[in-house]
């Protein structure tokens, strides 16, 4: 249902109108009789009956403060119609409930106490006169329908979801109060603690919780029994549903889907139309980008980078600055820590050089023949040479030439750092292509690799086969 003109978010001092999914809560007594003060106002201008003394009358709810010989209400007759009022106000999600002061006027009661006893537990479809507001958020009246199915062969079962408002009495962090808030289904989706919100167009349903300083907006939806809280942001069209948790200072925007028993906390992010899905955890500042997958056991932490169609399963550890891009498959018990660019399939531990024929597929695509592995290597090819048009030189160090049928030695550093001393080739994706450069292949013994990382060889002696064209011979 949409709502009528701005939305409230207090009860007006004086309530001189009722929009069509407003109702005026005014104090009574236990005669009916609405012969002063807001009662008669709720019998001239809303329909309140005579005769009628607790509940919906008219456009209008009667509450109880004073008996029927006009004497005060003991508190504890008070608190449970407060109760009841309560409860018919969560059965009944499309009404906006206006409440006047009640039991403040001609019943006597002090201001205060009445005042105590609408605190942050009110349903956020009751709005309280601004001087009594406490709560972050209430209802603005505008309703939205939707299903919900238990499970597949289950019937369906239709529910309302509230759009809220910010009151403005706890500061709103991240986002100007004004702007419109979500939608949520009750008032367990969102405390009333912190600065957690539901902006936009975003949904918090079921039994889904937004905690602390945890923001939800934009298009996206947190549902079942997630969880979001501490610093984190679930923004965009993405979902957050089952189990999962996104906390820290996590970030979710894009289409992302996070899922069934899913941890992503920390500094992480993921956006595009990345799946973290299952019993994965994400963690650090790790990023799942495009439509990068984590699922299984996975645990993908450190400053790890998951994009493109890559994904990671089974039992897999990535950590430190790992790369997994294209068509990458990480699974099984796969290791990798130490600033690896994978795009190939790995079931293997390759930390500290193990399993090198494991890592060298897993980040160049290529396999060893006879102990002997055919990479590519970047060079420039000088315009002038007096030694012939098959000396190339170094990109890193012009005085180091290459000749065809040469084979080269020098000493590598076995450090995991990019460009350390040695000789370096890859795969010819791993090059920018180009034309201003040449290209070589290059044969090289499995037992003088030294590293391999970032997608690159680093060993101490390769042979010079040829020269490759990838643009075509000119």
């Amino acid at each position: 249902m949409n709502i009528s003109g701005s939305p409230r978010v207090f009860s007006p001092d004086f309530i001189r109108e009722l929009r069509p999914e407003e109702l005026m809560i005014f104090g009574a007594n236990l005669n009916g009789s609405h012969a002063g003060g807001a009662a008669k106002a709720a019998k001239d201008k809303f329909g309140a009956v005579e005769g009628v003394s607790q509940g919906i009358t008219g456009r209008c709810y009667a509450f109880p403060t004073l008996d029927e010989k006009m004497k005060k209400l003991s508190m504890k007759e008070i608190v449970r119609h407060r109760d009841l009022l309560f409860e018919y106000a969560k059965k009944n999600r499309d009404k906006l409930f206006l409440m006047t002061k009640v039991g403040c006027g001609i019943a006597g009661f002090k201001e205060s106490d009445i005042k105590k006893l609408f605190g942050k537990d009110t349903p956020m479809n009751i709005l309280l006169p601004k001087d009594w507001e406490t709560r972050k958020y209430v209802s603005t009246g505008e309703t939205r329908e939707t299903v919900r199915y238990p499970h597949p062969d289950g019937p369906e079962e239709r529910f309302l979801l509230s759009r809220i408002a910010h009151t403005g009495v706890v500061p709103a962090e991240y986002s100007d109060f004004r702007d419109p808030g979500g939608f949520i289904e009750h008032e367990g989706n969102l405390s009333q603690e912190g600065s957690c919100f539901v902006w936009n167009e975003a949904v918090v349903r079921d039994n889904a919780k937004v905690q602390e300083d945890a923001l939800v907006e934009d298009h996206a939806c947190a549902r079942d029994d997630a969880r979001v809280y501490g610093k984190a942001i679930v923004a965009g069209r993405s979902q957050v549903h089952h189990q999962a948790r996104v906390y820290g200072e996590a970030a979710v925007y894009g289409a992302v889907c996070v899922q069934d028993n899913v941890r992503f906390h920390g500094e992480a992010s993921a956006n595009g139309d990345a799946n973290i899905l299952e019993d994965a955890e994400v963690y650090g500042n790790a990023h799942i980008l495009q439509s990068g997958v984590v699922r299984g056991q996975a645990k993908v932490g450190g400053k790890v980078v998951v994009k493109g169609e890559a994904f990671v399963s089974g039992d897999a550890f990535l950590e430190g600055q790992v790369f997994a891009a294209g068509s990458a498959g990480v699974t099984g018990k796969a290791k990798a820590t130490e600033n690896q660019y994978l795009i190939g399939r790995l079931t293997a531990d390759i930390d500290k050089g193990k399993n090198k024929e494991a890592s060298l597929y897993a980040q160049t695509l290529h396999y060893p023949l006879d102990g002997k592995i055919v990479l590519f290597k970047a060079v420039y090819r000088p315009k002038y040479s007096n030694e012939g048009c098959d000396v190339y030189l170094s990109i890193h160090d012009c005085d180091f030439k290459y000749m065809i049928g040469e084979t080269k030695t020098v000493k590598a550093d076995s450090s995991m750092d990019s460009c350390a001393e040695g000789l370096h080739a890859s795969h010819l994706l791993c090059f920018r292509m180009d034309s201003g450069f040449a290209y070589l292949a290059v044969e090289i013994a499995m037992e003088d690799i030294v590293t391999i990382q970032q997608g690159k060889v680093r060993c101490g002696k390769l042979k010079v086969l040829s020269e490759v064209f990838p643009f075509g011979k000119c």
